[in-house]
């Protein structure tokens, strides 16, 4: 016989290899259009608590309005050891900067005074790696250190010192979460019982972290044996 407890036996049955295969990730927003003073912020989709990933070798350097009319730049592009600014030049000597370059692909369609455009990207000559940034002090640059990223640390510390700069962010990892495709998903359906709903229990599991790391094997075979299964419901036709 089978009792309102079994049914959701079955359906923990069910959840639990989704549930279980989500691996959570933290994702960063670097709000490039505005001023958000020196240091980084970081939004967590599951969990806000979960410390950002960033790349080892690169950050994210917002420019004054002064240094940016004085910058020596061709279709994006800044020679790290001519910079047309002499301590950005001292800058990058110093800590080896290989690439310095507008966070705009070159080409792109540019409103003169939009604040991206004072966005560059500079990169170290050391190879990339992608680091969980730990909170050991309220320095950014400190906790860069700590994370197993010393020269970009360091290169971090001296560009906030340096009047040319108005703004240094990390270089966060964003990572984007599968959402399907069907129809079903995110439209209303009939069923006998209910009338029109939405589906939530996908969402409810965490099914979109999941399916982020794997779709699934088609090798493995699952039985639904429940007499509470809604026969009307359109994916289980045939």
């Amino acid at each position: 016989m089978m009792t309102t407890s079994s049914r959701k036996v079955v359906f923990s049955f069910l959840a639990v290899p989704w549930f279980f295969s989500v691996t959570a990730h933290s994702l960063a927003v670097t709000d490039l259009s505005s001023s958000p003073g020196r240091g980084t912020q970081a939004i967590g989709t599951n969990d806000r608590r979960q410390n950002p990933t960033f790349l080892s070798n690169t950050l994210l350097v917002k420019l004054t309005p002064h240094a940016r009319a004085n910058l020596e730049v061709t279709a994006g592009v800044v020679n790290p050891a001519a910079t047309g600014l002499p301590s950005l030049d001292l800058v990058c000597r110093e800590h080896a900067v290989k690439s310095f370059r507008s966070v705009v692909a070159a080409g792109a369609p540019r409103t003169p005074g939009a604040a991206i455009n004072s966005w560059f990207k500079l990169t170290l000559a050391e190879p990339e790696r992608r680091l969980t940034l730990v909170e050991q002090s309220n320095h950014d640059a400190l906790n860069v250190v700590y994370s197993g990223a010393e020269p970009l640390g360091r290169l971090m510390a001296r560009l906030e010192e340096d009047s040319n700069v108005d703004s240094v962010v990390l270089d966060r990892v964003v990572q984007a979460m599968f959402v399907p495709n069907d129809p079903y998903y995110s439209t209303r359906y009939p069923t006998s019982a209910y009338g029109s709903i939405s589906q939530w229990a996908p969402q409810f599991i965490g099914a979109e972290q999941a399916w982020n790391e794997s779709l699934g094997d088609p090798s493995i075979v699952i039985a639904i044996v429940d007499t509470g299964i809604d026969a009307n419901q359109p994916d289980l036709a045939g």
